[in-house]
């Protein structure tokens, strides 16, 4: 009775839990789905809302420019030999303002990021004071806008020029090149040639870079794939800049977290306002980082590359496709200021030989000078990144402006920078904690559920095929005893049938019996 109610409870218990783990299996999928849209959604409350109001992983931002060695051989045409000085380092806090964050009802967020930057001494070369010889932007800058005016104009211009004692070359503190200062060459310039032509008197590459314009992005609500994409940039739902709607396209995210459950075939894109159109990295190789297993994607050969190369670039091409530049370079001329600036990866990576001929210094180097992001694939968040890119001035002879007659034709390397951001040891270990024990405790318990389940019915069968043994034991035992009370106990047979002697004696008193009845 106590076996049998064994035997029922086990087959009970292991029937259940079994059914269970199989239940289970298929809803880790759903489990973990839930659990990762529900902490990845951009709405007060969730998990992932606080880290993208303010990311808490530190942003540093590194230069390097490039100083002439030759330049008096440069003011006659010689081919400029440059070397980069770097890096000089400043951190950069990005936090949402949070008066301007605004959730909106067809499922996006509104906001505008504050950036600060505080400069970096430990992680630089040398102080933000340190200096470079480098090309006079303004004065290439105005000659360049001038190059299409009438005579008389550029006559006018050329008697200012001299009057300002500008020349081509220039020696600038990295600081005062970074973020800028107001130029009295460009002041003038705007008094005489008008804001149309000089709209800015000041000029730096981060000139007042405080903020990167007003972003309207998916929360995740309508879809979570939608998860911060890019709905609208300063209100536009394409840029400007651009010839074809491929090229203006606003896609991507602002590169700080992607939408979860990433793909290895897709191309990841982030929107960099700075460089005027959205920056592309594609799948490279798995690998991790601390416990966190991440996707790492690079930058594509085709980002910059001529139409030639990749047809769908024409866009890029300005003002039409017959004014393309060398591969490897973007003309950045109408969205900055109409300045003939173009932007290229660091020291001219992925550009043709042509642009690279033209000066003398640049190396390029796939591992130092490319694109890098390192994502997580299941929830999207960028674990690591390497945002690098380089600012070039075109440069060429000017026969109305003095001192300009014999500068040599180039696309004259500025300055090349690397944004970057990496979780630390410690943000690995609590983003492990937040975003893999959730998951792991699900497949765990689902794990247990199915082994419980096949260990009971184990179990039972063992129960079963012992109990069989058993109940065979004991036949075999029942039958050797009746062989045994055979054995030793022959007189047992009387009681049946009775013994041979016995069959004798009762024929001998027949035959007498008969014998005495003839008588």
């Amino acid at each position: 009775m106590k076996e049998n109610r064994k035997i029922c409870c086990s087959s009970v218990c292991g029937g259940i839990t079994l059914a269970l783990g199989i239940i289970l299996l298929p809803m880790t999928y759903v489990l973990v789905d839930a659990i990762v849209k529900k902490a990845a959604v951009l709405t007060p409350g969730s998990v992932a809302y606080p880290v993208w109001v303010e990311v808490p992983v530190p942003f540093v931002i590194q230069f390097w420019v490039w100083d002439i060695q030759n330049p008096d051989q440069v003011l006659q045409g010689a081919k400029p030999v440059l070397k980069q000085k770097g890096p000089y380092s400043w951190d950069e806090q990005r936090p949402k303002v949070e008066d301007s964050i605004i959730h909106n009802d067809n499922g996006t967020v509104t906001f505008r990021s504050k950036k600060t930057y505080t400069f970096n001494r430990e992680r630089s070369v040398g102080p933000q004071t340190d200096t470079f010889t480098t090309v006079d932007l303004p004065v290439f800058v105005v000659a360049y806008l001038l190059r299409y005016q009438p005579a008389r104009r550029k006559a006018l211009w050329n008697v200012i020029h001299q009057l300002s004692g500008a020349t081509p070359l220039v020696t600038l503190t990295v600081e005062e090149f970074v973020f800028g200062y107001e130029y009295e060459y460009l002041k003038l310039a705007q008094d005489v040639l008008g804001e149309e032509i000089i709209p800015h008197p000041e000029l730096g590459l981060f000139l007042n870079n405080s903020g990167d314009g007003l972003w309207n992005v998916f929360t995740g609500e309508t879809g979570i794939q939608k998860l911060n994409l890019i709905d609208r940039w300063n209100g536009r739902t394409e840029l400007p800049y651009w010839t074809t709607p491929y090229a203006n396209m606003l896609n991507g995210s602002d590169g700080t977290l992607h939408p979860p459950f990433v793909d290895k075939n897709d191309i990841f894109y982030a929107y960099v306002p700075t460089g005027c159109r959205s920056g592309a990295a594609v799948f490279e190789k798995e690998r991790k980082m601390g416990r966190i297993p991440v996707y790492h994607y690079v930058q594509p050969e085709w980002l910059f590359a001529s139409p030639e190369i990749y047809p769908d670039n024409v866009g890029f091409c300005t003002p039409d496709k017959y004014t393309c530049p060398p591969s490897g370079l973007l003309n950045a001329t109408n969205c900055l200021f109409h300045a003939p600036i173009f932007l290229s990866s660091p020291h001219f990576l992925y550009t043709e030989q042509s642009v690279l001929d033209m000066i003398e210094g640049p190396e390029p180097d796939i591992n130092q000078h490319r694109i890098e992001v390192d994502v997580d694939p299941i929830s999207g968040a960028t674990v690591q990144a390497h945002i690098r890119a380089q600012v070039n001035l075109y440069i060429q002879s000017y026969d109305f402006v003095s001192g300009l007659e014999k500068m040599p034709e180039a696309y004259f390397p500025l300055i090349w920078q690397n944004e970057s951001a990496a979780m630390t040891d410690d943000d690995l270990h609590a983003y492990f904690l937040y975003t893999r024990l959730p998951l792991i405790f699900v497949v765990v318990i689902t794990s247990l559920l199915l082994a419980g389940g096949v260990g009971l019915l184990v179990w039972l069968g063992f129960i079963l095929y012992k109990k069989n043994q058993q109940e065979k034991l004991t036949l075999i035992k029942s039958n050797d005893m009746d062989l045994n009370l055979e054995k030793d106990n022959p007189e047992v047979q009387v009681e049946e049938g009775g013994t041979k002697e016995d069959d004798d004696n009762n024929n001998n008193s027949n035959s007498a019996t008969t014998v005495l009845g003839v008588l």
